[in-house]
């Protein structure tokens, strides 16, 4: 009895294995641990398919992503038959519509498999994924193209003034990296509008675009620019746009004194008025305008005025200005200003009313009339026109001309009257007759002691020639025998017209001589006043002790 039951149990045994293993068998193929799909593949494509008897059933939930993992079932089927048993996308897994839907960034999802043999489970379940591969589907875009910024013409180099990464995006939805790969500037057809030399792209993942040239907005033309862009994303493509840039005009000019005639920006103007030391009031006969300033910048701040000294220093209080204006005022007499003023110089200060009170000056020339050279009879009057400032600029100009060159030939008639009146110093001019005495007794070595005299026998006595070198022989200076003979003696006849006693150098005289004049040292011979005056020093005549 035993026997027969260890018997039925064995069978037993044997008949249950036997049926585990053909269960197992039936379900000994699994579905692929990692599979991959496209965001673009189409319903119907086959993820995977694997072999099953007829008995075997397979089946799978989503577990992941959990958020939406019910919404993703309808987008899989699970299909079966007596050879096969097949999973296939049931719905595109469009991975910009469905985080545009639910917003989620699919990257995979996560199945749960179950087997069944003729409707009994057989193991576990199997946890298995499909991964979802993003497909570059959209060129990249910018966002509220095209762009319009501002940028001040002050702005240092290198500033970023915009960054194109903000206002661009790409419709491709990959949460596997970032679809965007940079940006760039390109050329633009109008070259006279192209800010590629102005503006460049400092951080090419990011867009920044920052100042690379100084910005003058006075020299520009046209006030900006603009600036082809494009954005490229990981597969190469790509979309342009155009940038305009605005130049803004910054506080950077001073302001100007400036005229009607002159142009905007280059005006330098300074200013005249003639007054009466009696004059007390606004000064409105200004040359060559009424007293303005503006703003060299287009941002055309208020200018406000102020005298800031004056030349001749310390007339301050004789003038005011009214500083939004820019009248000038006498306010007393300059009568009490000193005689030898006959002008005084304004300097006159506009500053215009912002931070940073830009300013510049200029010069007022205030003429007090009866005490220039002028002859205007130009007044500083109230309500005076504009042709009357213009004719009593004419005729002080006339006036000045007419005394320059009054001056002028009273100066050259000068020069010509002195140069044909005036007569060489010659030494040949001799002391008259009646000067003789006179000079003999002024001769003296130290105007102490006179020169001895000689006696007539003592002067025939000396011989014609000196002693050593001998002297050459006295000639007569006025009969000459060659050029200019008839000259000399036509001069000579004047002379002695004029004064028949006067010694000519040629005449011989009667008087004592002495021998002492000729024995002492002598180096010159002194003359009278008389003849000193016509006489050149140059010619003193010096003799030696040996003649």
């Amino acid at each position: 009895m035993a026997f027969k039951n260890r018997i039925r149990l064995w069978m037993c045994v044997f008949l249950y294995a036997a049926t585990i293993t053909e269960v197992a068998y039936s379900c000994s193929v699994l579905p692929p641990q990692n599979v991959q799909v496209l965001e673009t593949d189409v319903p119907g494509h086959v993820i995977f398919s694997i072999s099953t008897p007829p008995t075997a059933k397979w089946t799978f939930t989503v577990r992941e992503p959990v958020s939406i993992n019910t919404e993703l079932t309808p987008y899989f089927s699970l299909n079966s038959n007596n050879t096969f048993t097949t999973l296939a996308i049931n719905k595109t897994l469009d991975l910009e519509a469905i985080y545009e839907k639910w917003g989620e960034q699919l990257v995979f999802v996560t199945f749960s498999f179950q087997c069944t043999d003729n409707g009994s489970p057989v193991g576990g379940t199997l946890e298995r994924f499909v991964i979802v591969t993003p497909v570059n589907e959209f060129d990249p875009e910018f966002i509220n193209a095209p762009f319009t910024i501002n940028v001040t013409e002050n702005t240092a180099l290198n500033t970023v003034v915009f960054k194109l990464k903000d206002h661009a995006h790409d419709r491709d939805v990959n949460p596997n990296q970032e679809e965007i790969y940079g940006f760039n500037i390109h050329s633009y057809y109008n070259p006279d509008l192209d800010g590629r030399f102005h503006f460049t792209i400092t951080q090419t993942q990011t867009g920044e675009i920052g100042v690379a040239k100084n910005i003058d907005f006075e020299a520009m033309a046209i006030k900006h620019y603009v600036l082809n862009v494009s954005v490229q994303d990981i597969g190469k493509r790509e979309s342009l746009t155009t940038m305009t840039v605005n130049i803004n005009d910054a506080d950077d000019q001073d302001p100007e004194f400036y005229n009607e005639k002159c142009t905007p920006g280059t005006c330098y103007t300074s200013y005249t008025a003639y007054v009466t030391d009696m004059f007390v009031g606004q000064i409105e006969n200004i040359s060559p305008n009424k007293i303005m300033a503006r703003d060299r910048d287009t941002l055309n701040y208020s200018i406000s005025y102020q005298i800031k000294g004056t030349n001749p220093y310390g007339y301050d209080d004789y003038f005011s200005q009214n500083n939004k204006t820019g009248d000038v005022n006498i306010t007393k007499s300059l009568s009490t200003v000193a005689a030898t003023e006959a002008q005084i110089g304004l300097f006159l200060e506009a500053q215009e009313v912002s931070d940073q009170r830009r300013a510049t000056t200029t010069t007022f020339q205030v003429n007090i009339l009866g005490r220039s050279t002028s002859t205007v009879s130009t007044t500083a009057k109230t309500g005076a026109s504009r042709d009357e400032d213009n004719n009593t600029l004419t005729v002080v100009l006339i006036v000045l001309g007419v005394i320059v060159f009054m001056m002028a030939a009273a100066f050259l008639g000068v020069v010509i009257y002195i140069k044909k009146h005036k007569r060489p110093m010659s030494p040949s001019v001799s002391p008259s007759v009646s000067e003789n005495i006179t000079d003999v007794d002024d001769l003296s070595m130290d105007g102490k002691e006179q020169w001895p005299k000689m006696t007539t026998a003592q002067l025939e006595a000396l011989p014609n020639t000196g002693r050593g070198n001998a002297l050459p022989a006295l000639k007569d200076m006025g009969t000459g025998t060659g050029t200019g003979s008839e000259k000399k003696k036509r001069r000579r006849k004047r002379k002695k017209e004029r004064a028949s006693e006067e010694f000519d150098g040629t005449q011989e005289f009667e008087g004592s001589a002495d021998a002492e004049f000729f024995s002492k040292k002598k180096t010159r011979i002194k003359q009278s006043s008389r003849s000193r005056e016509k006489t050149d020093p140059k010619y003193w005549i010096t003799v030696d002790n040996d003649y």
